[in-house]
């Protein structure tokens, strides 16, 4: 995605920053994929301000593309979605 939209002269740093980072074995990648789907999970949960459509949503979506399975993601949802209520009746 980055090739089209950077130019090459932005893209080679960026693609030899990321080649060390990766043969040192810096980069926790698993880690960054599953704190990125439970993200994307509060953030859909937000959106549709609805947690039944947001569980629908990621139940039709499956574990397919994520480190996460969906079952956990929803439950990820559910705990977003009542922590916001908590912090609402405090505010």
């Amino acid at each position: 995605m980055l090739t089209k939209s950077l130019p090459p002269s932005r893209l080679d740093p960026l693609e030899q920053i990321a080649a060390k980072a990766t043969k040192a074995g810096d980069v926790d990648a698993r880690g960054w994929l599953t704190s990125m789907a439970y993200s994307a999970t509060r953030a859909g949960v937000v959106i549709c301000d609805s947690l039944d459509a947001a569980a629908q949503i990621l139940t039709r979506e499956g574990d397919g593309g994520s480190p996460v399975p969906a079952k956990d993601r929803v439950k990820e949802g559910l705990h977003a979605r009542a922590q916001g209520a908590e912090l609402r009746a405090r505010a």
